[in-house]
């Protein structure tokens, strides 16, 4: 972008596929730059895997990403310069780990079974746990013995969290999550109002930006100078860049 002149600008454009925070983020970059975007997300609302509840002004559950670490420097500093602000935010330990036993979402056999998967994965070489990326983390821990209904509770809890099937992740990944999950960091943040905020803002920056919802894409054709996108709806759409930001498990 920076090596294309101001009036060649006015004539690009760029289509986007996927519509969470990396696909509104790279439409907010690319507006400010001055080139027409057009996003079009599968899903039925904008944001991914970030999503909040909210009932009345008291009220917020982060149904997505839920917390973010001091580390994260590049979305704090979109936050900031947003205009949004961050709160601590109190991080219950994850209920596959809790000692009470009250809970029936997660067996307690299968909870020794993890922990004592979290323990080995530890504990191993850096080539043992690229090994691990090699099979999936659902069939993995159906393997180590975890019950099919636990293996069921941990597809729904953490579908929308990764925007994929656990079944299409690999063990290495997943285990390192779960990991931090156990032991989260002992401060964290979310953004005032519910995360789902800073995908509001990103959208509110975004007038002149195409947006559509609800249509997936089925086909990008870069045969020519011209990419033609195809979405389910029979609708094409033709630009000269494409940028995908979606999950790799989506894309054929």
């Amino acid at each position: 972008v920076k090596n294309v002149t101001s009036s060649k600008k006015e004539k690009m454009s760029v289509t986007i596929v996927g519509g969470g925070l990396s696909g509104l983020y790279s439409a907010y970059l690319l507006d400010r730059a001055g080139l027409k975007t057009t996003i079009i997300e599968g899903g039925n609302h904008f944001g991914g895997r970030i999503l909040s509840y909210r009932e009345g002004s008291d009220f917020i559950g982060e149904l997505g990403g839920e917390w973010i670490s001091n580390g994260q420097q590049n979305l704090l500093s979109l936050i900031k310069e947003l205009g949004l602000t961050t709160v601590a935010h109190n991080v219950q330990k994850e209920i596959i780990f809790s000692d009470n036993k009250k809970h029936s979402e997660f067996s307690q056999d299968s909870k020794i079974i993890l922990k004592k998967i979290l323990g080995l994965h530890h504990n191993m070489s850096e080539k043992q746990k690229q090994g691990l990326d090699k099979a999936d983390i659902f069939n993995y821990l159906k393997y180590q013995g975890v019950r099919e209904s636990d293996l069921f509770y941990l597809e729904m809890k953490y579908r929308l969290r990764y925007g994929e099937s656990i079944r299409n992740l690999s063990a290495n990944k997943s285990l390192s999550d779960f990991i931090n999950f156990e032991f989260h960091p002992e401060t964290v943040l979310r953004i005032h109002g519910g995360n789902q905020s800073i995908i509001e803002k990103l959208l509110s920056k975004l007038q002149k930006s195409e947006k559509i919802l609800k249509d997936q894409v089925v086909e990008i054709d870069q045969s020519t100078k011209v990419v033609k996108v195809k979405t389910k709806s029979g609708k094409i759409f033709d630009s000269d860049v494409c940028n995908v930001s979606i999950p790799h498990a989506l894309i054929s």
